[in-house]
C-alpha cells in the first residue's frame, strides 16, 4: 500500500507539474531569445526607423537630444545607419564612446543563459501574466556580474511575450541604479523590440547626474 502511494503521489506530480512551475512557458522564453536581438541579428534582412530621446539632468541643468534614424541591414551584413533629423536643447552635442557600449548589453534569462536564472511565482491580472527572475545561487562571480534580474510580462490569451526589465547585478562604469525596458511588439507573426527605455544616476566625484533614453522602432519593412 506503502509503495502504491508513493508511485500515485510520483504520477500526481509529473502530470500536474506544469500548474505549479514558475518559469515562463518555453515559448515565452524562446521568443524572449529571438526578440530582444531581432534588428541585431544576421537573418534580418530590411529596414526600419528609430526615434531617440536622450536626457541628462542634475540640479542646475537639462541636456535633451532628439534624434531620428533610418537603419538598413541586409542578411549576414553589418547595418547602415542614416541620421535623418538630430537636435540637442540646453548644450551642445557630445560624441558617443563606442566602447562602452559592452557596458550596456544585458543577458536575459533566454537560450543559453537561461541556466543562470530562477523564477518567482507567476502572478496573472487580466490577459496578462509576470514572473519575478533573479540569479541563481552557484554562479560563478564572472558570469554573475553580466546578468541581472527583474520581470518578464507574457499576453496569455495568445502566448505572446510583451516586455521585460532588467537590473543589471554589475551596473556599468560611474552608473548606479541604472534599468532597461524593453517593450515588444508582433508584426506580421514576428516580436520585435519596439520601445526600450534605459534610465539610472551617473556618479563621478562630486558630479551627480540622472539620464534617461528612450528608443522607439517604427517603419519596419522586412526584404
Amino acid at each position: 500500500m506503502k509503495k502504491l502511494f508513493i508511485l500515485s503521489y510520483i504520477f500526481f506530480m509529473v502530470s500536474t507539474s506544469h500548474i505549479f512551475s514558475q518559469a515562463p512557458p518555453q515559448e515565452i522564453l524562446n521568443q524572449l531569445g529571438s526578440a530582444i536581438n531581432y534588428f541585431e541579428s544576421d537573418d534580418f534582412n530590411g529596414s526600419y526607423n528609430v526615434e531617440s530621446y536622450f536626457s541628462i539632468t542634475d540640479k542646475k541643468k537639462l541636456i535633451e537630444n532628439f534624434t531620428t534614424l533610418e537603419i538598413t541591414k541586409k542578411t549576414g551584413e553589418e547595418a547602415i545607419t542614416k541620421i535623418l533629423e538630430t537636435r540637442t536643447i540646453g548644450g551642445e552635442e557630445e560624441d558617443s564612446d563606442d566602447e562602452d557600449d559592452d557596458d550596456l548589453s544585458i543577458r536575459v534569462p533566454a537560450g543559453a543563459d537561461l541556466k543562470y536564472y530562477s523564477f518567482a511565482k507567476i502572478k496573472y491580472n487580466g490577459n496578462s501574466a509576470t514572473t519575478q527572475y533573479d540569479i541563481k545561487k552557484g554562479v560563478s562571480k564572472k558570469v554573475k556580474n553580466e546578468l541581472g534580474s527583474g520581470y518578464i510580462s507574457w499576453d496569455i490569451t495568445n502566448n505572446t511575450l510583451k516586455e521585460i526589465n532588467f537590473v543589471p547585478l554589475k551596473q556599468p562604469k560611474m552608473v548606479t541604479k541604472s534599468s532597461t525596458f524593453i517593450e515588444f511588439k508582433d508584426k506580421n507573426g514576428f516580436l520585435y523590440p519596439e520601445t526600450t527605455i534605459s534610465q539610472g544616476e551617473i556618479k563621478f566625484l562630486l558630479i551627480r547626474e540622472e539620464y534617461y533614453s528612450k528608443l522607439f522602432c517604427y517603419n519596419i519593412v522586412q526584404n
